[in-house]
């Protein structure tokens, strides 16, 4: 399923940037959309895991900024 590493990107990357910019009307789902995310990256294909391990290191980043 190529489809489920693309889409578990923009959820993660989708669900950071709610959280940085404090969009306090998406802060549940983008809380509930970084972990979903991950898995579907994570399940996706072998590539997944430098993906995985990349998207994990931006979202800390961009959470702690």
């Amino acid at each position: 399923m190529p489809y489920s590493v693309t889409t578990g990107l923009a959820l993660i990357f989708l669900g950071a940037v709610v959280l940085k910019l404090r969009l306090k009307r998406l802060r549940r789902l983008a809380i509930a959309a970084v972990p979903v995310g991950m898995l579907m990256t994570a399940l996706g294909d072998a590539f997944a895991a430098a993906v995985f391990i990349f998207a994990w290191i931006a979202v800390a980043w961009l959470c702690n900024r």
